[in-house]
């Protein structure tokens, strides 16, 4: 049987992942990344809470152990990645910051398959460098000159790096939290660690960003932390880590669009090739990807 929801939720995470290298790339004069990431947390943390609330309360059900793994997922994914994500379109731009950011695919492959024993077939290893191959052809490596290039690209990276360590922690504590406990839990740990590390560091946001601030805080806090994390964590659930990482590569190449609707820039050809790339990459998994 086809598990055409979990690929349908991948599909539109991806599609909601998309809008915030936008969002962040028009507003970054005015984002503190610490602050900023805390900031969309604590709006995250507030929503998720009332909804679990009305649903009856998330279940906890977890030792010493799990709590020390779900830290460490949310001190480097929605912590230290994001705010390294976040400075990296800052200095070099959201095309070139996606493009290496989403190295993570392979990287959290590789962990998945040494650290949780998930299956790595030919198959999967194809759809993810046909993947990856898409979004160079996608979004090209272009430098928009707006920072330094070298500090951009590390922080590109060590947010590939961090993503991949904390799903793989995800995925793990999975097993014995329910979702939205898991989601409260991060989130919880995000707020109270960045953002008193945030004010100390970058000082209050100035009064004339605020408005700005706070709209990208809210608008990529329900896009990204709140719709787009519980979808992606119930596919992980189901399909497994290196298998629900590779539809994500939709999100670099839906950039293009959201950038062009957001920021008013013209789409190449490559966007065809790319998108073509990456949709054929996607077929390729759920096709041999089975109950």
């Amino acid at each position: 049987m086809w598990k055409v929801y979990e690929y349908l939720a991948l599909v539109f995470a991806s599609a909601l992942w998309s809008l915030n290298p936008a969002i962040i790339s028009r507003f970054r004069d005015s984002l503190n990344p610490i602050t900023f990431i805390a900031l969309r947390a604590s709006i995250a943390f507030s929503l998720i809470a009332i909804i679990s609330y009305m649903c009856g309360g998330a279940v906890i059900k977890w030792d010493q152990q799990v709590a020390l793994i779900l830290a460490t997922s949310a001190v480097l994914g929605p912590g230290v990645g994001d705010i390294c994500y976040t400075k990296s379109i800052q200095l070099i731009g959201g095309s070139l910051a996606v493009i290496i950011s989403y190295t993570y695919i392979f990287v959290s492959q590789l962990l998945a398959s040494a650290l949780l024993n998930e299956s790595l077939s030919t198959s999967s290893l194809i759809a993810s460098l046909m993947a990856f191959t898409g979004i160079v052809i996608a979004l090209g490596i272009s430098y928009s000159g707006r920072g330094s290039l070298v500090k951009g690209v590390l922080l590109s990276l060590a947010a590939s790096i961090t993503w991949s360590v904390a799903l793989t922690f995800l995925k793990i504590a999975l097993n014995y939290v329910d979702i939205p406990t898991a989601m409260l839990v991060r989130l919880a740990l995000v707020i109270a660690l960045f953002l008193p590390l945030g004010l100390v560091s970058e000082g209050l946001p100035k009064l004339n960003a605020l408005k700005y601030l706070a709209f990208a805080a809210a608008f990529t806090s329900i896009s990204d932390l709140v719709v787009g994390m519980y979808l992606f964590m119930y596919s992980v659930r189901r399909l497994g880590l290196s298998t629900s990482v590779i539809p994500t590569a939709l999100t670099p190449v839906l950039t293009l669009v959201t950038t062009k609707a957001i920021a008013r820039e013209a789409l190449t050809p490559n966007y065809v090739v790319g998108a073509v790339l990456v949709s054929i990459a996607i077929l390729i998994t759920a096709l041999n990807t089975t109950t």
